[in-house]
């Protein structure tokens, strides 16, 4: 990973994007319209106050990795006498990150961390030496000079290329969390100022349930003979007990750091799970990289999309990703949406910016010319006025509203006496209180969603019993089934990884079970693979339903 000169690239085309995207086209200017101010620029210096710290890897680190020699050359090997894709070359793609190993089907692939590598196995093979693993990696010869598995590359490498491959291998060693300590599992969740309490006490009572089950069971099994509890635990210390911190950030993002170092000094913490915000996710996404903390599927309307993390796993890309829908659902429908101007009304923040520039980018330098930005102030209503002058400037075949709790009622007012255009609403009618809806604007709204409320997974069910078995009202569905889910990967990951706790193994674990081994009870396109970081790739445009409020689907999956 390359992230010094990454950074710069993507802070200079979204910053250029941003530009491009806020000049509106002469004369359509709103700035009087609207108290507080529409003509913002973006987000200023957040870029440079939080990504600040660079990191650089070593060459061995690069081939084990990403199978890049130096001089930026592909690494060349050959399994079986065949040549090995370049693509899957690198050691990582089999032995993981974490050097830990892992299991494909019936094939266990070993873990070549220094510990194991270096030490004998009985029965099995001698320990290795330098000399004896360069020989393992060129040749496919163990220490006793008997041949490995035929699935094992044969790499072809030069002396000193092997020599530093073989140094980072031995500074490859599992990492234990600080946050496990004394057999007691520390997690924290983190949410903004910006969350209104019941959407926060809804994600805590689903997590501290969940936890207070995991601790029953430990107790159970300590306690007596073995029973069903036990056997859920089966692998792991009988008195672990798990235990829940809440990181409540306030004030600027651009204060966030300081409290998130804060809070992880007073107590270290194995991972942070979900969390909440509608502000910008990325002081902790940067935390979290920077710590070396899984961050694993928060609910944000802004998550961190243009950059990699090993560390950071969200359910998708947020504003971005429906924007990317959009852009999609527009080139599929031409005749509907081929000639007049695409209105993006757009608040001056976080929720407004990434949505706006990665609409404009998505259409392409053709199309992206006939999208009009307004930029309206956060959280001020807006008047039926403004409306009216947005739609007299020209031909209009679309309007997007990119704030959540989009204010409709000026909108409603004008759909009486004139025809509107199709009006995409951006807040996810199963995310968060269901967006402000009026029968005069029914047959205009459309919503974009990354689930299709026709469909349901198989764990809908288990994850329904389980809410009413522990009396919890389903007011915030989405919200509750996101965190039900990442609470089950965690405790999967650390079952199935029996007991490690070394943060890349639980990533590397989710990786493998989130989708497949772990379901989400509502979103029935969940999947992950090794280094994909968001789970869900696309979503549906959604008309409003009938009197009780029930959503269909006007799309069929729109995968940009």
């Amino acid at each position: 990973m390359h992230l010094p000169k990454g950074f710069r690239l993507i802070c200079a085309s979204l910053l250029a994007a941003w530009f491009c995207a806020t000049e509106p086209a002469a004369g359509q200017s709103m700035a009087p319209m609207i108290p507080g101010g529409m003509r913002e620029s973006g987000p200023g210096g957040m870029f440079d106050e939080l990504t600040s710290e660079l990191s650089s890897e070593s060459v061995g680190m690069r081939i084990y990795r990403q199978g890049i020699l130096p001089g930026d050359r592909p690494a060349v090997a050959t399994r079986a006498g065949a040549a090995v894709v370049p693509g899957q070359v690198a050691c990582a793609n089999c032995h993981q990150r974490s050097g830990l190993g892992a299991r494909e089907g019936q094939q266990a692939i070993p873990p070549v961390v220094r510990p194991v590598l270096y030490a004998p196995k009985p029965g099995v093979r001698s320990a290795y030496t330098d000399e004896t693993l360069a020989a393992a990696i060129r040749d496919g010869i163990d220490p006793d000079g008997r041949p490995l598995s035929p699935l094992m590359p044969r790499y072809a490498m030069q002396p000193d290329e092997l020599a530093q491959l073989i140094d980072y291998l031995k500074k490859l060693e599992p990492r234990p969390s600080p946050g496990v300590a004394n057999s007691v599992v520390h997690l924290a969740t983190v949410v903004t100022e910006d969350v209104p309490p019941a959407r926060r006490q809804a994600m805590l009572d689903v997590m501290q349930a969940y936890l207070q089950d995991l601790n029953e069971a430990s107790a159970s099994a300590a306690a007596g003979p073995p029973g069903r509890a036990s056997a859920a635990r089966q692998g792991l210390n009988p008195m672990l007990r798990w235990q829940l911190h809440v990181w409540s950030l306030s004030g600027k993002a651009q204060s966030r750091r300081a409290q998130l170092e804060s809070y992880y000094a007073q107590q270290p913490v194995f991972a942070v799970v979900g969390g909440l915000s509608t502000d910008t996710w990325l002081p902790i996404h940067q935390f979290c990289q920077r710590q070396k903390v899984p961050c694993l599927f928060p609910t944000t309307n802004v998550p961190v999309s243009d950059r990699p993390a090993f560390y950071a796993m969200y359910f998708d890309k947020g504003s971005v990703l429906k924007a990317q829908i959009l852009a999609r659902y527009f080139a599929d429908h031409p005749q509907e949406f081929s000639s007049g101007r695409i209105v993006q009304v757009l608040p001056a923040d976080w929720t407004g910016y990434e949505p706006a520039a990665a609409l404009r980018q998505a259409m392409g330098r053709v199309k992206a010319h006939r999208v009009v930005d307004q930029v309206v102030a956060p959280g001020i209503p807006i008047p039926s006025e403004f409306w009216q002058q947005v739609l007299s400037q020209e031909s209009v075949c679309a309007m997007i509203l990119w704030a959540q709790n989009a204010d409709l009622a000026g909108l409603a007012q004008l759909a009486s006496d004139r025809s509107l255009p199709p009006i995409f609403v951006a807040q996810d009618p199963y995310s968060g209180k269901p967006p402000v809806s009026d029968r005069r604007l029914s047959d205009r709204l459309r919503f974009i969603s990354t689930l299709d409320p026709a469909t349901a997974t198989a764990a809908a069910a288990s994850w329904s019993a389980w809410m009413k078995a522990h009396r919890l009202a389903e007011s915030e569905a989405m919200l509750q089934a996101n965190t039900y889910f990442v609470m089950n990967l965690v405790d999967e990951a650390v079952r199935a990884n029996a007991g490690d706790f070394t943060p890349e193994h639980l990533i590397e674990r989710i990786e493998y079970s989130a989708g497949s081994v772990v379901s989400h009870p509502l979103l029935a396109s969940l999947s992950l693979g090794m280094g994909q970081r968001f789970a869900v790739k696309g979503g549906y445009v959604l008309t409003p339903g009938d009197a009780s409020g029930r959503a269909s689907a006007s799309s069929d999956l729109v995968i940009p």
